[in-house]
């Protein structure tokens, strides 16, 4: 009988100490969550509180006293839009020149039939005074493969296009004013062979001895930017095919040439600026 007393005992106490340490442990939750809720409410009080005294000490501040909160701020000159020279040839072109009627027959034997002539519209009527303008005329330069070999058309093609030049009028390729398909055109490359035409669908098929690059004058600008440029492009144009750039007679390209095609674009074909005297007499 004491034993089982002893026993009723012994598990009554555990209970009992087990519901305290529960207890205990509840009031400590509540303690702190009570003390967490009390933080979070009391933060925006002292952030608010501390962003007050940062401004009052910012306002008794003597070097901010002249601070103007709505400061300009300087203008970089290398961002500013800049208008274009009005001596830009290749944004202010003419309109382009009528294509002459012996346009290939000028450049080689072997034309491409696709260049046909062009009506010629009436001309403006001129003062006496003006200067006559010079016949149509052609310069060109050819490109061809060295050692007697082809060019086939996949590199051919591909030179082209990492060139700027687009396929167009005539089924042959051209250069244009900003590279722009839509702008006039300043010069342009036909195939050395008949009828010097291109397919660029069944290009990668066939191979071509050489092409010729060439540019009519009177031009859609300045003959001899024009001229320079292609000159570039003509060297560029044979340097990506591993070709030789040469003259109309499929020789080498000498400087001597280069410099008579200056000289007869320069006296032929640009037009010499005339200052008015009137007035400056007597």
């Amino acid at each position: 009988m004491h034993l089982l007393v002893l026993i009723i005992g012994l598990v009554l106490g555990g209970y009992l100490l087990f519901v305290a340490t529960i207890r205990r442990r509840y009031k400590k939750h509540l303690l702190a969550r009570e003390e967490f809720e009390q933080t979070v409410l009391e933060t925006p009080k002292n952030y608010a509180r501390e962003r007050e005294s940062v401004a009052r000490s910012a306002n008794d501040d003597p070097l901010l006293e002249d601070y103007s909160e709505k400061a300009q701020v300087p203008k970089n000159p290398f961002l500013e839009p800049k208008a274009l020279p009005e001596n830009n040839v290749f944004e202010k072109a003419i309109p382009t020149a009528p294509t002459p009627s012996n346009l290939f027959e000028k450049v080689m034997s072997v034309a491409p039939a696709a260049f046909k002539p062009t009506p010629k519209p009436v001309p403006a009527p001129r003062s006496e005074a003006s200067t006559p303008l010079a016949p149509p005329e052609i310069m060109a330069f050819t490109i061809l493969p060295r050692q007697q070999h082809h060019f086939t058309g996949d590199v051919l093609l591909a030179s082209l296009k990492i060139n700027y030049f687009y396929f167009g009028k005539q089924k042959i390729f051209h250069r244009h004013i900003g590279d722009q398909p839509s702008e006039p055109i300043l010069f342009s490359v036909a195939s050395l062979k008949e009828p010097g035409t291109f397919d660029p669908a069944h290009m990668s098929r066939k191979t071509f001895s050489g092409v010729v690059m060439f540019m009519t004058l009177p031009s859609v600008a300045d003959p001899l930017v024009i001229f320079e440029k292609m000159l570039t492009s003509a060297r560029q144009l044979a340097a990506s095919m591993n070709g030789e750039l040469c003259d109309m007679q499929r020789k080498p390209l000498a400087i001597t040439t280069i410099t008579s095609l200056r000289e007869r674009i320069q006296n032929d074909h640009v037009v010499p600026v005339v200052q008015n005297t009137e007035g400056l007499s007597g």
